[in-house]
């Protein structure tokens, strides 16, 4: 989670935005990068995103339920 001060901190050109918060705004607003970086509107429903780009801005325990999940949509039995 971002600070207020950091918030402000990023808009001023004070400090630059981590990866995964940038990603983590992209879901939070439903756009796409190009959207941020170049004006472009697109809907993040039209955009491919990665399985691996989701887990990076999972927690460890909801890491674990996506595995469970997964676990159960490809048959595969857990141990």
């Amino acid at each position: 989670m971002l600070s207020v001060d950091s918030v402000s901190n990023i808009e001023n050109g004070k400090t630059t935005c981590m990866p995964e918060h940038i990603m983590r705004l992209y879901q939070l607003f439903n756009v796409s990068a190009d959207y941020f970086y170049f004006g472009i509107s697109k809907n993040i429903q039209d955009v491919e995103i990665d399985i691996y780009q989701v887990l990076e801005l999972c927690h460890e325990e909801e890491k674990e339920k996506i595995r469970k999940i997964a676990m159960v949509l490809l048959d595969i039995e857990g141990k």
